[in-house]
């Protein structure tokens, strides 16, 4: 047909401008597919790994209980499975390394055997988690020693295992990533456990609950059962900190799903949108023509949505393949973060297909609401050509030192931006979504390095920490390392596990007791601004609000440390520290400790030292110490960090390639339009003697102002959006920051700029090919 023919030729000419509006398009499906396809990966791997493995309904961790404590349990209605488990951490020696074991269990909280065999009962066999055994490079049939209540033993390697609850391990609540080359977990049977810790006891009951049993219908009548036996802590699989990392991993790619195609694609209806009106103003003769020969009003606009449609297709497609490589991305962030065999169940040709039908129903909006008007008009009507526009001064011209700053050309483009008033307002909003996008990567990344390494300038400001196996006198300790000469500072530190509970909300934090004139771990707010200890108990934010505390309130807490385990220890609040990460309490050691029942304790020490030499002098002094579990370099620490966050250092480069690939294409896309748009006027001032580059330089201008002027908005709307992106990744161990950083708007300025350059000198050439006797011929 003749409207068909006419459509292949419309996208040919205008090629460099619609391949613009693909890219735009592309990166928005390209995020949608990305996203979802890693967000499927992600639930669906979790799920069958907690299926397989029978992840626990609830935990209850205890001073210490035997067998005669299951058979009450089972009783209670809804609990259908109890299982006791001893946990205990050992310390590797001549390394800062340790390994958390954990007896087997039968059928609740099951490891998941990768390579070897089960532990032999009274054995000393191992299986190490996957993670850890790869970062130290054990394999099956090595021997790890290590030494638990004063006692080295070898441990035999039987395999390589895996396990659900610690997909994301942690150390302690403290950590904020995993560590496997220092922390790993490890499962061996309870014969061998107790014999090597002696302790003929259990620490910790996981439960399994009927089907459609819910934590709160039975959590009164489980802490009843187990107040006696020294209840630490009683909690649901929800909190439970490795699956509350991954949930909120989930969580974030949904809102990623959702929120950045939607930003995109609303970018690619604005660029589709000036793009066909200004196709449609070039065509009105022939408009005019085709429904003089008898096509409707329907076929004409259908005509331009198909266009779009086109358009919306192709990008769909490409940004579909892109999507598998930014899902790819993703995952291996996810397999350096998250434990566990990732399975791909997501079907790639259901998002394909969901792709497109985005993509098109946005492209067909943009084709539609663009022609809507333009079609209706009659035949006779459209093969006139248009009545110019009236000029007039705009009101800028009015200002006194309007004609210092701009010369003819310069009032021409600020005539023109003024002329196309609606369209001038869409390019703007493209470029300000454009601009903040720019900003997002650069301030994400900031954010997350403050995050992470901040704690370490402002919060630990030590060269070395030292880890005791259990509370020890503080003045021995202090006194122990009055032997090394190069230590110039040490102080002691006690960071107590604890349980503490208000108004029948329980949460585990660790309470850090510190001195009163502490120097080498200062407590700061969120303007990094030093707190003093104070007496009572101080709260960090997050823990406040998930308590409900407030100041002058009385909390309860529980400790496995406490001397006396049935006494209540009730501390006053006296401070809500304004800390947007982690979740801790905070209090002079002397008033903790005497709390607690004991002089004053410690278990960490802080130090000082001339040289990191020294560190090493130290680490060997103390590496078979049973009472020294390891001595930690800060400086090791903080390049183990950055080498764990490269993965996410990766993503935000990623997204700023992104955001710049977009500024690019509505750059080019609109200086394309202005020049189809205005060929006549432009042949008309070289007729009349004035250079391409200064022709140019009126197009120019008007997009450089425009530029500027969407970057001025851009500013605030990518506050907006971090402030959206915030409330996604809060959860109760941090909120994100919303803070925009200035370094990161500085960053998207040159890139915006670089984008604009490189735009208009690809559109430019496009000059060249304007025969100017043709054009002022011609009635357009």
């Amino acid at each position: 047909m003749t409207i068909n023919k006419k459509l292949f030729r419309d996208l040919l000419e205008h090629k460099g401008a619609n391949i613009a509006a693909i890219i735009v398009i592309a990166i928005g499906i390209m995020m949608y597919s990305g996203a979802a396809i890693s967000m499927d990966t992600l639930i669906y791997s979790k799920e069958n790994f907690y299926e397989k493995a029978n992840f626990p309904s609830a935990y209850a961790k205890l001073i210490s209980v035997n067998e005669k404590v299951i058979y009450p349990l089972e009783e209670i209605k809804g609990v259908k499975k109890v299982e006791l488990r001893l946990i205990q951490d050992v310390k590797i020696p001549d390394t800062s390394k340790t390994i958390r074991l954990i007896s087997q269990t039968d059928s609740i909280g099951k490891y998941i055997i990768k390579q070897g065999r089960k532990p032999v009962q009274n054995n000393y066999e191992i299986l190490p988690d996957s993670m850890f055994a790869k970062a130290n490079g054990y394999k099956i049939g090595d021997k790890i020693e290590v030494i638990s209540s004063g006692r080295k033993k070898e441990l035999t390697v039987c395999g390589i295992s895996s396990s659900a609850e610690n997909i994301y391990s942690l150390k302690d609540i403290s950590q904020l990533m995993p560590n496997p080359e220092k922390f790993g977990v490890a499962f061996i049977d309870i014969t061998s456990l107790q014999n090597l810790t002696g302790k003929k006891y259990f620490n910790e009951i996981i439960f399994e609950f009927e089907e459609g049993v819910e934590f709160e219908d039975v959590k009164n009548e489980i802490e009843k059962e187990l107040q006696s036996y020294g209840l630490i802590s009683l909690y649901s699989m929800k909190d439970q900190s490795s699956n509350s990392m991954i949930e909120g991993e989930i969580e974030e790619q949904k809102a990623m799903m959702i929120t950045m195609p939607i930003i995109f694609l609303s970018v690619s209806v604005l660029v589709m949108s000036i793009m066909i009106k200004r196709i449609i103003q070039q065509q009105r003769g022939q408009i005019g023509i085709l429904k003089a020969f008898g096509y409707s009003d329907f076929e004409v606009g259908l005509h331009y949505s198909l266009y779009c449609m086109i358009l919306g297709t192709l990008g769909a497609v490409i940004g579909s393949f892109m999507g598998i490589t930014f899902a790819d991305l993703m995952l291996d962030l996810y397999k350096q973060m998250f434990n566990m065999d990732f399975v791909n169940n997501s079907s790639f040709l259901n998002y394909f297909i969901i792709g497109i039908l985005i993509s098109c129903a946005f492209s067909i909006f943009a084709g539609a609401s663009s022609s809507l008007n333009a079609v209706k008009i009659a035949p006779s009507e459209a093969m006139r050509q248009e009545v110019p526009q009236g000029g007039k001064k705009v009101l800028l011209e009015y200002l006194p030192f309007f004609d210092i700053i701009f010369n003819s050309r310069g009032k021409m483009s600020i005539r023109n931006i003024f002329r196309n008033g609606k369209r001038s307002f869409f390019i703007i909003i493209g470029l300000a979504l454009a601009f903040s996008i720019s900003i997002m990567p650069w301030t994400m990344l900031s954010i997350m390095k403050e995050m992470v390494f901040d704690r370490y300038e402002y919060v630990e400001k030590y060269d070395a920490k030292i880890f005791l196996s259990d509370i020890s006198s503080k003045k021995e300790v202090e006194n122990a390392l009055n032997s090394f000469e190069n230590i110039i500072y040490k102080q002691a530190l006690a960071e107590i596990p604890s349980t503490v509970t208000h108004k029948g909300v329980s949460q585990d934090v660790v309470i850090v007791g510190l001195p009163k004139d502490s120097k080498l771990y200062t407590i700061v707010d969120d303007k990094k601004r030093p707190i003093q200890i104070q007496g009572g108990i101080m709260l960090s934010e997050k823990l406040a609000e998930k308590l409900g505390a407030d100041i002058g309130d009385e909390i309860n807490i529980k400790s496995p440390y406490a001397k006396y385990k049935k006494d209540k220890i009730f501390l006053k609040v006296t401070k809500i520290v304004e800390q947007g990460v982690g979740m801790n309490g905070y209090m002079d050691i002397d008033q903790l400790s005497k709390k607690l029942g004991y002089d004053t304790i410690c278990n960490s020490i802080l130090i000082d030292v001339k040289s990191p030499e020294d560190i090493e002098t130290i680490r060997d002094k103390y590496q078979n110490s049973e009472k020294v579990i390891s001595v930690q370099s800060k400086t090791e620490t903080i390049n183990q960090l950055n080498k764990r966050m490269n993965s996410m250092y990766s993503v935000m480069y990623f997204m700023a390639i992104i955001a710049s690939a977009m500024t690019f294409a509505i750059v080019y896309n609109t200086f394309v339009v202005v020049l189809m748009e205005r060929k006549r006027e432009m042949s008309t001032l070289m007729v009349l003697g004035m250079k391409e580059k200064d022709v140019l330089s009126i197009i120019s201008l008007e997009q450089w102002i425009t530029s500027i002027i969407g970057m001025i908005l851009g500013i605030p709307l990518a506050q907006a959006l971090i402030i959206v992106m915030s409330k996604e990744l809060t959860t109760d161990s941090f909120t994100m920051p919303t803070d925009m950083k200035s370094g990161a708007i500085i960053l998207a300025v040159i890139l915006m700029i670089v984008s604009i350059i490189a735009a208009q000198i690809l559109a430019s050439r496009k000059v060249n090919t304007i025969d100017i006797v043709e054009v002022l011929k011609s009635g357009e």
